[in-house]
């Protein structure tokens, strides 16, 4: 493979849609012996009264226990201590519970590419989280260089600061950095602050792309 000069220095990952995917059916499970279900669970989560508490929720600004009993008044039920203990256990067993091992795979592949080209290729994470998905972050350990999560760090995409501190976090200046994520309103911010852009659809898409930026043979 030739080297193009112009090829990123580093390559941010979102995770949910990317590498992580959601378990309906374990959230299904848990949520059925409370008499709900997980698209009503969703549809309450999206409401315009709730959805701002998410944002809030996902950058450390609103207490576990303030967001899913907001949430559970948005099903019409009680805010009990019980009924947000539930809510909060279903969604940890289905959040990012399902890795795509070929995404992570290519993941991988970037950096033994990297390392047979005598070239230097940072990796990292860039992903909007909650206190749930604690439980998931240790699979990624020794797959990155670094990893910002929202809950943690305070800023969430499309959120420009959000990938100013992710470039940093491996330390690289934006124009060297792509970053890869399946929504739009991510990627256009991103290219927006002169990244190279990957709107993710599927790992065979992803792979065609990084050949294309010259991170993997084609």
């Amino acid at each position: 493979m030739t080297h193009n000069p112009s090829t990123p220095a580093g390559v941010l990952f979102d995770v949910e849609g990317v590498i992580a995917h959601p378990d309906p059916a374990a959230a299904e499970r848990l949520l059925s012996a409370m008499d709900l279900d997980l698209a009503a669970v969703t549809r309450a989560r999206n409401t315009d009264a709730t959805y701002p508490l998410w944002e809030r929720y996902s950058i450390g600004r609103l207490a576990p226990a303030d967001y899913w009993a907001a949430v559970a008044r948005a099903l019409g039920r009680t805010d009990d201590a019980e009924t947000v203990a539930g809510l909060r256990r279903a969604q940890r067993a289905a959040w990012w519970a399902c890795i795509d091992d070929a995404v992570l795979a290519i993941v991988d592949e970037l950096r033994s590419t990297a390392a047979r080209e005598d070239r230097a290729l940072r990796i990292g994470l860039l992903s909007n989280s909650a206190p749930e998905h604690e439980a998931y972050i240790g699979r990624f350990a020794g797959h990155f260089d670094a990893a910002c999560f929202s809950h943690r760090t305070g800023l969430r995409k499309p959120d420009p600061a959000a990938y100013r501190l992710a470039a940093a976090a491996i330390e690289l200046p934006m124009e060297a950095t792509a970053f890869v994520d399946d929504k739009t309103r991510n990627t256009d911010a991103a290219r927006a602050l002169g990244m190279a852009a990957i709107p993710f659809t599927d790992a065979a898409a992803l792979r065609v792309s990084l050949a294309g930026l010259g991170l993997l043979a084609r």
